[in-house]
């Protein structure tokens, strides 16, 4: 099962890529019927699990109240039968869905190799979908598309993994920028296309090599992008989208003792809440994964890092780095749930007092 933490990472891999140049592309990804989808009020090049959407869907169902882009993905996910839809929504797709010859555009021309990934007969279709309805006019058969372009509005690519369905939206936005400079030097009648035999075998490497399939531009995206130190230790566990107070912190791998987890920085307030970490007196830390974000402030993953009196976490305040840093307190096994102890940080009584799960004992209450 896809996670929120692959999708997140996905959308980074495109804001790095520069793909995201708008605020409305996303990802999702339909499995069992269950669909997973990137917010796009959030900012694609620090997209956190926190920013997604994981839902049940059923058939007609309008699901536009999780995500404004939501019907949109899972009326492509059901004509292409395609597990990842990728939405572009950028300068060059704007270019591309304002063309005149949408109606009869079924392939790029083959002019470099990056043209080659969609110029089969078939691998692009034209769909008229309205902007505020869920369905599309022509319910079309998209099985054997790799792309959609939305005419007037925006384009989509669709695949089976994540890695095709990132690589595709790559390639798709080189291929669209080459058309664009191929048209401003005279033309696409001056310029030669590969012949239909290099089509094919060009095809047949994209599909059939594993380097390929893996889509090797991410590892290259993921050395230039800054990621959280959490990324590579810790994971996320399913949560409810109406509840996130459900969430837990995993052990993305083994993890030996007195291991760094990681230095969580943030907003310093005078006032405690249930997602505060005590740095001093008057003096509380609302973490962040990117505290200085412009927009908001966007919540850390380690805001829901659950309480134990047995922990194997522990936490250590600094208050003049304003950050905290999370330690391992003892090995910690991949998968095993993340935890320490909130009375070792936290006054006697906590902004919202609770009963211990696994001793019952009040935590934060007035003796």
């Amino acid at each position: 099962m896809t996670s929120r933490k692959q999708l997140a990472f996905a959308m980074r891999c495109m804001a790095q890529a520069d793909l995201t140049n708008h605020l409305w592309s996303s990802i999702s990804c339909l499995e069992n019927n269950l669909l997973t989808i990137t917010s796009t009020s959030a900012d694609p090049r620090s997209m956190s699990p926190l920013d997604t959407y994981k839902f049940k869907v059923r058939e007609d169902e309008d699901v536009s109240h999780h995500d404004p882009w939501s019907n949109l993905h899972l009326m492509i996910h059901r004509l292409s039968k395609k597990n990842v839809v990728v939405h572009l929504s950028n300068h060059n797709t704007s270019w591309l869905a304002s063309r005149r010859e949408l109606d009869y555009m079924d392939r790029f021309p083959a002019y470099d190799t990056n043209c080659t990934m969609f110029a089969e007969n078939g691998d692009i279709v034209s769909l008229n979908a309205p902007y505020d309805e869920f369905q599309a006019v022509d319910q079309k058969d998209l099985s054997g598309a790799k792309a959609v372009i939305l005419p007037n509005r925006s384009c989509l690519l669709m695949a089976n993994t994540v890695e095709t369905a990132v690589m595709r939206a790559i390639y798709f936005d080189f291929s669209v920028s080459a058309l664009m400079r191929i048209q401003s030097t005279g033309g696409m009648s001056h310029h030669n296309e590969a012949s239909e035999d290099e089509i094919k075998r060009r095809n047949s490497v994209w599909n059939n090599d594993d380097v390929f399939r893996n889509c090797p531009e991410i590892d290259l995206l993921e050395r230039r992008m800054k990621l959280p130190d959490w990324w590579g230790k810790v994971d996320v566990s399913e949560f409810n989208d109406d509840n996130v107070d459900e969430l837990t912190l995993l052990a993305a791998r083994d993890l030996a003792p007195n291991t760094t987890i990681a230095r969580v920085g943030g907003c310093v307030v005078p006032e405690s809440n249930k997602y505060t970490i005590r740095l001093a007196n008057n003096r509380h830390l609302l973490m962040s994964d990117v505290p200085n974000s412009v927009n908001r402030q966007v919540p850390s993953v380690f805001s829901y890092i659950n309480h134990s009196f047995r922990p194997n976490v522990r936490c250590i305040p600094d208050p003049n780095g304003e950050c905290v840093v999370f330690e391992t307190l003892r090995r910690i096994e991949s998968g095993e749930s993340l935890s320490f102890d909130y009375t070792s940080t936290e006054e006697p009584l906590f902004a919202e007092p609770f009963v211990d799960i696994e001793t019952g004992r009040p935590v934060g209450m007035d003796k």
